[in-house]
């Protein structure tokens, strides 16, 4: 299944060739917060990559360029609707659209989730 792994914990420009289909999504939330339930779900989600393995950062990513990406996406889309794969005009992403860096909530949970991989001595690419 294609996908963009948008995260602060991908390193920029990773690039996964490992196969994941619907129920990765799945699996995923299982491991980090239910580690062996997987297995008591259907064969599908038992047998199911997940998508921990991309959240190799140590540290959440902190910069706010984005510029690199929003480049990216524009210029796939317009090469998509030359193409015909998309039928309806999509909104463009501005760099006024770029979200501010973590704040509040979005920084304590940030937080939170280092103290208890500290605590409970998870691996770094558990968030």
């Amino acid at each position: 299944m294609p996908a963009f792994v948008v995260s602060p914990w991908v390193d920029p420009g990773t690039v996964s060739h490992t196969l994941f289909d619907h129920t990765s999504i799945i699996r995923t939330i299982l491991e980090l917060f239910a580690p062996g339930a997987a297995a008591d779900m259907s064969p599908r989600v038992a047998g199911a990559e997940h998508l921990g393995r991309l959240l190799t950062r140590g540290e959440p990513a902190q910069s706010g360029d984005y510029g690199p990406a929003i480049r990216t996406i524009a210029d796939w889309r317009a090469g998509a609707a030359t193409h015909g794969v998309i039928a309806t005009p999509v909104p463009t992403i501005a760099e006024a659209d770029v979200p501010p860096p973590l704040a509040g909530f979005q920084a304590e949970m940030v937080q939170a989730s280092r103290v208890l991989r500290d605590e409970h001595h998870l691996p770094a690419a558990r968030p």
